[in-house]
C-alpha cells in the first residue's frame, strides 16, 4: 500500500529536518529553504510491501500557486510550527485553509499539530503561552475534523518525540485505509 503525507508550515519550522531525523539522515544547522517541493519515498512493514510518500512542500510565500498541485491523494498532513516563532502557529490556519482548497474533503485524514524546535532556549512564560495556544487549536482541529488531532512537541536536533509521532501518524493512516 502507498501513503502520502505532506508536511506543511511556513520556512523554516523545521519540516525537512524532522523528515530527515526520521528517516535517520541526521541533523544539519544549515537552513537551505526546500524550492517546491523535495519527495521521499519510506518503504516499512514485513517485506516493505508499504511506501510512505513524504511530501515536504515549500513553505516560503510565493510558492502557492506550485504548491496546490501536491495536494491530491493527501491521506495524512504534519502541521509544523516553530516554537521560538509564534507567528508559525498562527499561520497555520492558513495552511489548514489551503490544503482544504486543494483537496476538498479532510474526513477521516490524519493531521497532526508540531511544536518544532523544543531544543532551543525559549523564554518560560511565552513557551507555555504557546504550548497552550497550541493545544486549543488541536482541539479546534479535533471538533472541525471529527478526528483526533495530537499536538507532539519535537526536536529535529536532538530526534525528541520524533519516531513517536511519525509511527502515531503511520498507525493511523493505516487505520483509515483499512
Amino acid at each position: 500500500m502507498v501513503y502520502k503525507l505532506i508536511l506543511l508550515g511556513d520556512g523554516a519550522v523545521g519540516k525537512t529536518s524532522l523528515k530527515k531525523q526520521y528517516l535517520g539522515k541526521g541533523f544539519s544547522n544549515d537552513y537551505l529553504p526546500t524550492l517546491g517541493v523535495d519527495f521521499t519515498v519510506m518503504r516499512y512493514g514485513p517485506n516493505d510491501v508499504n511506501a510512505l510518500q513524504i511530501w515536504d512542500l515549500a513553505g516560503q510565500p510565493g510558492y502557492e500557486s506550485v504548491r496546490k498541485t501536491y495536494y491530491a491523494g493527501t491521506g495524512a498532513a504534519l502541521l509544523i510550527y516553530d516554537l521560538t516563532r509564534s507567528e508559525t502557529l498562527r499561520s497555520l490556519s492558513s495552511w489548514m485553509v489551503e490544503l482544504l482548497a486543494n483537496r476538498k474533503s479532510l474526513y477521516k485524514m490524519p493531521v497532526v499539530l508540531v511544536g518544532n524546535k523544543n531544543d532551543l532556549e525559549i523564554d518560560p512564560e511565552e513557551n507555555i503561552r504557546l504550548r497552550n495556544e497550541a493545544k486549543r487549536y488541536a482541539s479546534r482541529l479535533t471538533m472541525q475534523l471529527g478526528v483526533e488531532v495530537p499536538y507532539y512537541v519535537t526536536s529535529a536536533k536532538s530526534g525528541e518525540n520524533v519516531k513517536e509521532m511519525f509511527e502515531w501518524l503511520i498507525d493511523k493512516l493505516q487505520l483509515v485505509v483499512q
